[in-house]
């Protein structure tokens, strides 16, 4: 299994890190999500453009084992630095500019698509899609809970079946 082999101050540095990283992905999913018109699409765009940035970088192999051209690609990769800061914290090791450069990837990623976002959500707004987009997603939301009604009290017909659901007492 894994082991820390740095201290605890570092290992927490790291997983902060981590965490750092993922909130701004988030933005990057958020802006793709209100980009596409249903869950399926916001779905597969939002995974299609990590798979290439997570196998082109350092989480699997050495990039030293990669042929030249790739590794250069390899190594200006976002997740390559944040893969080397990492674990280099949690081992007990220095990790260099590698977290200097991982920190600044997630700010610009966090600057940059929180901005896009923002953007977009103002054109929605001008133009009406907005306000369509957030109805439509309160009645899905509404027709998804009204068929988790239906199947708890077991009944099959789900959402189609407009009436109300008496919710069994507590015994």
């Amino acid at each position: 299994g894994f082991r820390i082999g740095g201290t605890v101050a570092a290992a927490i540095g790291a997983s902060l890190l981590l965490l750092f990283f993922s909130y701004a992905f988030s933005w990057v999913q958020a802006y793709i999500g209100l980009s596409v018109k249903s869950v399926e699409a916001a779905n597969s765009a939002g995974f299609i453009w990590m798979f290439p940035l997570t196998f082109v970088s350092s989480a699997f192999v050495s990039t030293e084992t990669m042929p030249d051209w790739l590794e250069t690609i390899a190594d200006a990769n976002p997740f390559t630095k944040l893969t080397n800061a990492s674990r280099a914290l949690y081992n007990g090791n220095d990790p260099g500019a590698d977290l200097w450069i991982a920190i600044a990837w997630a700010i610009g990623i966090t600057v940059v698509f929180s901005g896009l976002k923002k953007q977009l959500i103002e054109v929605m707004r001008a133009t009406g899609l907005f306000d369509l987009i957030t109805q439509a997603n309160i009645h899905a939301t509404a027709d998804h809970a009204l068929a988790y009604s239906y199947r708890r009290a077991g009944d099959r017909r789900g959402s189609d079946a407009l009436r109300p659901v008496a919710t069994p007492a507590a015994t």
